[in-house]
Order: C-alpha cells, then sequence, then structure tokens
C-alpha cells in the first residue's frame, strides 16, 4: 500500500540520518568536576588562607605588645618574649615554631608612620610571623598545592614623665606655686641660670590648656556687670539685692530671695562662666560653658579668695556638754 511504502521510506530516512551518542555526560561530567573544584577552591581555600592569616596576625599581635613591655632588657631577653608569646598560639590547627618568628627592635617615627629598625636602643618591636608551604584542599586540582603567608605587627612603646613637684616654702602652703607667686619663683632660681623659670612654667600650663597668652587678660570678678573689686565680690554678687537679682538677667543665673546657698553658688558660677571665663578664654579645653561646669567649678574655687561677709569671723560652735576630753584626740 502507498500509506506503508511511505512510511518505511521514512523510517529508513531517520535511521540513516542518526549518529550514536553514548558517553557524552561522561567527558561533561569530567569537565564539570574541574569546574566544580576551583569553585570550591575560591570558596574553602580562600577562606582557608584568610583564616592562616588571621591567625597570625593575632600571635604577631601578642608578640609584639609583650616584647615592647620589655624594652627596658636586653635584646635577647626582648626577642625571647616575643617568640614565646607567639608560639603559644596555633595557626593552621598546629602550634605555631620559633623559626617562624622573627622580632626586630626600631624606632617607630610618629609623624610619619615608618618603622626603622636599629642595632642600638629602640622604642618599638615588630613581629612578623611567617607560614610557610601550607597545604590547600580543592586547589590541588587547578595545579596549586600549597600557599605562603605572614602577618607583622608593631607596638610602641610611650614613656610617661612623671614630675615630683616639691614645695620650697617653709609651711609647705603653697607658697612657692608658680600660678601665685611667678615672681617670686622667678627671683629664688635666677641665681641658679633657671631665670623665668616660674613664667616658663606658667606659659606652659597657658598653653597646653588654651588659656591663651600668658598672664592674659586680667578681669576681676563680676566685672561686667559693675561689680566693685574687692574680697566681697561673690558675696556681692549673690546676695539678694545684687546684680545677678535683676529681673534682666536670665532666669538660670538670677538670684532669688529664696535660693540656699548652694543654688546661689551655682547660679554665680554658671554666669561667670558663660560671661566672663568664655569671652577671656575662648581656647581653654574643655571649653568654658555649662556643659563642662564640674571642670570650671574646680578652677573658679581655685582662683576665687574666700571672705567672710561679717567682721570677725563668727565663733566656733560651742561644745555639747555630753562631750568628754577624750573628743580631742580623734
Amino acid at each position: 500500500m502507498p500509506y506503508q511504502r511511505t512510511n518505511a521510506a521514512a523510517r529508513s530516512g531517520r535511521a540513516a540520518g542518526r549518529h550514536p551518542r553514548r558517553g557524552a555526560i561522561l567527558v561533561l561530567s569530567s569537565l564539570l568536576i574541574i569546574v566544580v573544584c576551583a569553585m570550591a577552591a575560591m570558596a574553602v581555600d580562600t577562606g582557608y588562607m584568610m583564616l592562616v592569616k588571621t591567625q597570625l596576625q593575632v600571635a604577631a599581635d601578642a608578640g609584639a605588645l609583650a616584647a615592647t613591655n620589655t624594652l627596658h632588657k636586653t635584646r635577647a631577653e626582648i626577642n625571647s618574649v616575643g617568640i614565646k608569646y607567639c608560639t603559644e598560639h596555633e595557626c593552621g590547627g598546629r602550634p605555631i615554631r620559633a623559626d617562624e618568628v622573627t622580632v626586630e627592635i626600631g624606632i617607630w617615627d610618629v609623624p610619619s608612620e615608618a618603622f626603622s629598625a636599629t642595632s642600638g636602643i629602640g622604642n618599638a618591636v615588630r613581629v612578623t610571623c611567617r607560614r610557610e608551604n601550607e597545604a590547600l584542599f580543592f586547589a590541588r586540582v587547578i595545579g596549586r598545592q600549597n600557599f605562603t603567608t605572614e602577618a607583622t605587627a608593631i607596638a610602641m612603646a610611650n614613656p610617661k614623665d612623671i614630675a615630683f613637684v616639691v614645695d620650697l616654702s617653709g609651711s609647705m602652703n603653697d607658697d612657692t606655686e608658680p600660678a601665685w607667686a611667678t615672681t617670686t619663683v622667678n627671683a629664688a632660681f635666677a641665681t641658679r641660670r633657671l631665670a623665668g623659670i616660674g613664667s616658663d612654667l606658667m606659659r606652659d600650663v597657658y598653653s597646653d590648656f588654651g588659656f591663651g597668652a600668658f598672664p592674659g587678660r586680667l578681669e576681676y570678678l563680676g566685672a561686667p556687670i559693675g561689680v566693685p573689686r574687692g574680697s566681697m565680690a561673690y558675696a556681692e554678687m549673690t546676695s539678694d539685692t545684687g546684680p545677678l537679682s535683676a529681673s534682666g538677667v536670665p532666669a538660670q543665673f538670677r538670684i532669688a530671695a529664696g535660693d540656699n546657698e548652694q543654688t546661689r553658688r551655682e547660679k554665680c558660677y554658671g554666669w561667670i562662666i558663660e560671661n566672663q571665663l568664655r569671652r577671656l578664654m575662648p581656647g581653654a579645653r574643655p571649653s568654658a560653658d555649662l556643659s563642662n561646669y564640674r571642670y570650671w567649678e574646680k578652677y573658679i574655687d581655685y582662683v576665687l579668695k574666700s571672705s567672710h561677709v561679717i567682721a570677725p569671723k563668727p565663733p566656733a560652735p560651742p561644745k555639747n556638754d555630753d562631750d568628754d576630753d577624750d573628743d580631742d584626740d580623734d
């Protein structure tokens, strides 16, 4: 039948044009395994390399800090301490060996942030931990068997100057303090080739704390609001009828008749900080403002000359009859 002949011919044609494809998946799988291993090497081996370097960095940090604390000792002792603290750490699951650690003594230059090894006395220690030929995992498939890495740490000793200040006055009551007796200190040391030392000290203090040029601008307490000069200036400012009680004074500084002594003190000091110290010492550190009240409170206490409002000085409170003589020994 024509229909049957046609179908047979079609089947014969397809069979003649078909090629065998056996084993293609094996070749494809082999190629994919290489790609998968390369990706695994990127993920696993790269992570392992970073882990090894981090562990070396931890060891180097510990060795540098420990060695720097022994800079007053011999070079051999400094080297021994640096190696000891490094070898107490592990890297890649194995202890760090002494031959993997290098300890150098040198000079650390702060402005340039540079370390220079020296054979003499140094102020810093550089420790390097190095791991060579550490085996990799999946990277072997792509021909990378191992890797080498290292980590370096530098620690600097920052010695502090300690000044032992001795009061030279016979009464030991700070009569020779430069703040109060600059001229006296200058005169006392002039014969010892230290002329002007009192002024030099005060200039350093003013520079360090941002007070300006020594001796700076002098202004009596309460001068901007017309408080008379004298030992009664503080009492005048904190009185019920003083300049700080005026209606034009901001409420936070205004003295009220019902204020207790502590409140009056805080209002008066606050006004001094905001209206005198801030203007006279704009570059002071910490800044002269109410956010640093506790600091400047101590400063005002230091420079304020105390005085009694009434004269003579109030007598001491009477002794209780129940007190015995033994209390005087307490």
